[in-house]
């Protein structure tokens, strides 16, 4: 079978949450010996450049890859056209840069004759839009309308209020992520199936008439396999509490953990246990953090780190994965990331809607607010049994769930399913035409 596989960039798991899950799946239908193509649309994200040595990686695997250029034009935008946005929201009107791309993306579609098209992310359903002459089951974490929403709500460099200037910064994107949502909508159901990272887009596409959206779990990488436990075993123990934090804080669900995390986690820290007593590394690109918390930049007990990769023994020398990003978006990959080195995981609670299997005491510690999960935090940091069975059960939970060849296994049923309906409406078209 000849899968073709579209996102915006080459996938690398260093790139963040989606590049973990497409390098996943692109590994596994090429190990299952199917003809596999990855067009990449590079040039939109600097921070994103093709590796060379990510592309030898994947034609050694027998995956070819084809790229083609980002269509960037500056944004032209005039009264009636703000207007339009809002009465009549056309693809184009929001996304004028991927829409101008499309062609190029077609075009190549059409010359790579494939048996199924699996558009990665929102970017690629916008590029492969419209594409009959194969069945599209598009893989992605939420829609472009709840990321305008989530940024209005959690912006830290948004100060809420009631003045006139907030107030109409607000009707302004409310009414855009309304219809970027009506967009949404009209291109989730053009697709074969709309497989989504959170079993809360699935009851968003039901409760709007759609019969062709799943639910899948999202596969990640399995850097340490088995030996997990002996590799975290093996480190000396932390002279203070060793909590990780990591993520590149420039994206908007980055940024909405942020004024949780240092106007209400870290300063309960600092008045419960003493900064003498933890030590937060954060790690990932932090050039992009909001000039709000410079501040706390040369904070004693915070250690900027900026990338690293790989990051296995970041991972493995942690006492705690903090993750406490309040954002009801899709999976948090990073916990899942965590589940597969072990880690004992504080979380807000809302990491729970994109990740079902997460249980509170079992395989996580969950807060609702700041103060709870600073409390979960002072509470897990001394107990070692409690660590250690939190991450046995987050290991079980990414084995259960989360692996490479469960979310390949998945995704297979899924383009079966896909070419078999496929199959079925073309012998109906055919019976209808010979009557």
């Amino acid at each position: 079978m000849h899968i073709v596989t579209v996102a915006p960039s080459v996938p690398v798991p260093a790139s963040g949450g989606g590049g973990n899950w497409n390098s996943c799946l692109i590994k596994y239908f090429a190990r299952q010996k199917h003809r596999v193509t990855h067009i990449a649309v590079v040039g939109k994200h600097e921070s994103n450049p093709v590796d060379p040595l990510t592309l030898a990686a994947y034609r050694q695997m027998n995956v070819d890859v084809q790229i083609v250029p980002f269509q960037a034009q500056p944004a032209k935008s005039n009264l009636a056209d703000k207007i339009g946005k809002i009465v009549r929201p056309a693809i184009e009107d929001f996304w004028p840069n991927e829409w101008r791309t499309r062609p190029a993306v077609l075009e190549r579609l059409d010359l790579l004759r494939p048996d199924c098209v699996l558009p990665f992310a929102f970017d690629a359903v916008v590029y492969t839009h419209g594409f009959k002459k194969a069945p599209r089951v598009a893989f992605q974490a939420e829609g472009p309308h709840i990321n305008t929403y989530v940024n209005w709500k959690y912006d830290p460099e948004v100060r809420p209020g009631w003045s006139p200037q907030y107030l109409a910064y607000s009707a302004k994107t409310l009414l855009a992520a309304r219809s970027q949502e009506a967009v949404y909508d009209r291109l989730t159901r053009d697709l074969t199936i709309a497989a989504f990272a959170g079993p809360h887009y699935v009851q968003w596409a039901k409760d709007r008439g759609m019969t062709n959206a799943v639910f899948i779990t999202t596969p990640v990488p399995d850097p340490v396999g088995p030996e997990w436990k002996q590799l975290r075993d093996a480190l000396p123990p932390n002279e203070k509490c060793k909590i990780l934090m990591i993520g590149h804080l420039h994206s908007t669900s980055n940024k909405s953990g942020l004024p949780i995390f240092f106007e209400e986690i870290l300063p309960h820290l600092e008045s419960k246990w003493g900064n003498e007593n933890f030590e937060v590394h954060i790690v990932g690109r932090n050039e992009g953090m909001p000039a709000r918390f410079n501040a706390w930049r040369k904070h004693p007990a915070l250690r900027f780190r900026g990338p690293v990769y790989p990051a296995d023994q970041e991972f493995l020398s942690s006492d705690i994965l903090l993750v406490p990003i309040p954002a009801k978006t899709g999976s948090r990959v990073r916990i899942l990331n965590g589940f597969t080195y072990g880690s004992a995981i504080v979380a807000h609670s809302a990491n729970a809607l994109g990740i079902p299997e997460l249980r509170h005491g079992e395989n996580v510690l969950l807060g609702d607010t700041g103060r709870e999960i600073a409390e979960q935090v002072i509470r897990l940091a001394p107990d070692k049994t409690m660590r250690r069975k939190l991450g046995e059960n987050g290991r079980a939970t990414y084995e259960r769930h989360y692996t490479e060849e469960e979310g390949g296994r998945q995704y297979l049923r899924l383009i079966d399913e896909a070419l078999a309906a496929t199959r079925t409406i073309e012998a109906e078209e055919m019976q209808a035409t010979n009557r």
